[in-house]
């Protein structure tokens, strides 16, 4: 079942491979063939129609970490980086080790003029592996953030 839902949505996704084998229910199911639609949708540059699959997705499972910060990604690529923020929080608070939440999380900051909170996620982001996050820190363009904390 799960393995189909993921592929009505045309991709299957990282947790879509592994819906039968944990036995998730119908709602997860669901979620993660939202998520895939979502992805796909993107993919073809339907922003507003991958966001609302991605609401769906987290409607129907909330821990849908990915979803959250797959939103959150189309929201700051649209401007709204207040939204981006939230979604990223949400993603955080579900797996506070995900550098990219982090990364992404100090950019809306540091772009909505929250320098120092901005700075910290970069730092969060650099110490849980996430590659942009470390070489902005040592770039000219980080040295900013560096001066900061």
């Amino acid at each position: 079942m799960g393995q189909v839902a993921a592929r009505i949505a045309g991709r299957m996704t990282p947790v879509g491979d592994q819906v039968m084998a944990q036995g998730q229910g119908a709602a997860e199911c669901v979620a993660n063939a939202h998520a895939g639609r979502g992805h796909a949708k993107e993919e073809s540059g339907d922003w507003e129609g991958a966001i609302a699959d991605f609401t769906a997705a987290i409607a129907l499972d909330p821990r849908h970490a990915d979803a959250d910060v797959s939103r959150g990604l189309l929201k700051a690529g649209m401007g709204d980086r207040q939204g981006a923020s939230k979604d990223f929080d949400q993603a955080i608070a579900i797996h506070p080790n995900d550098g990219k939440a982090y990364w992404n999380r100090g950019v809306s900051k540091s772009i909505l003029g929250d320098k120092i909170e901005g700075c910290l996620d970069y730092r969060k982001a650099s110490e849980l592996g996430e590659l942009k996050a470390a070489s902005h820190l040592v770039s000219v363009r980080g040295a900013w953030c560096r001066a900061l904390v």
